[in-house]
């Protein structure tokens, strides 16, 4: 019986039984959902951090081992000028010796199948500033000295060979393929493109006015995907499936400011 002096509110009315079982299992999963789309969000977000970072590097490292390399191209054959004689004009000595005491400025060789290839340039060292006098490494040459280096793939790096040293530039390194730029001798001086073993076969290393660079880096991090085809062009002109890593592929011609060609 209900006492209405004691409990004048509770008078007619049942007892609280909680929260009903149904109630607690939507909230449950709703909060479930609530977390799933949270680590989803978060997942993404540390994916797209991840490309963007690896990007940001595969540029980085691209872009200055494209600077030394074109840094030697431009200067590849260079001369210092000499006084033709005491009191008189000075001139550009017409004695150079190339690369390895050959008669070109430039040399290579290409790699089996689609291995990356070889490039190797030289050129005079200028006496007059230390800063002028930089090997790839970035290590100064005695004066008099040629400056010859050899860049080449071993593993994942760009490396650099001089005379004295053997040392990596730069990593996440997957291809590196070299065409050079020649002048036939016809009255049209038509360009022909040709491989190192091409060259070597005609003996036309000593002709050569530009070379082309490939370069191909790939980075550490799962690329996210863009929606649109996991495909890029690599250095050998394929299209390729990206393997779910970021790509860069850098292509730059350069010319040679100096021939040694007659």
């Amino acid at each position: 019986m209900c006492n209405l002096d004691a409990m004048p509110a509770r008078c007619g009315q049942k007892d609280a039984k909680g929260v009903a079982l149904i109630d607690m299992l939507v909230g449950l999963a709703l909060g479930a959902m609530v977390i799933t789309a949270a680590l989803g969000a978060l997942s993404m977000s540390t994916q797209a951090s991840g490309s963007v970072g690896d990007l940001s590097l595969l540029h980085t490292q691209g872009a200055f081992a494209m600077r030394v390399i074109g840094q030697h191209l431009r200067q590849a054959g260079a001369l210092e000028p000499v006084r033709d004689a005491p009191g008189g004009p000075y001139v550009f000595d017409n004695r150079f010796v190339g690369f390895a005491g050959g008669p070109s400025a430039v040399s290579g060789s290409d790699g089996a199948g689609t291995a990356p290839d070889t490039l190797s340039v030289s050129h005079q060292n200028a006496p007059a500033s230390a800063s002028l006098r930089l090997d790839c490494l970035s290590e100064v040459v005695r004066t008099g000295e040629r400056i010859d280096s050899t860049f080449f793939v071993l593993g994942a790096e760009l490396r650099c060979r001089t005379s004295a040293k053997n040392q990596a530039l730069i990593g996440h390194v997957a291809d590196l393929q070299v065409m050079y730029r020649v002048r036939t001798g016809n009255a049209a001086r038509e360009t022909r493109r040709l491989s190192a073993t091409e060259l070597t076969a005609q003996l036309l290393w000593p002709g050569v006015h530009a070379v082309e660079v490939c370069l191909e880096l790939t980075g550490e991090s799962p690329a996210a995907s863009g929606g649109g085809p996991d495909v890029y062009r690599n250095c050998h002109g394929a299209d390729v499936a990206r393997g779910g890593r970021q790509r860069l592929v850098l292509r730059h011609v350069f010319d040679l400011r100096t021939r040694t060609a007659s």
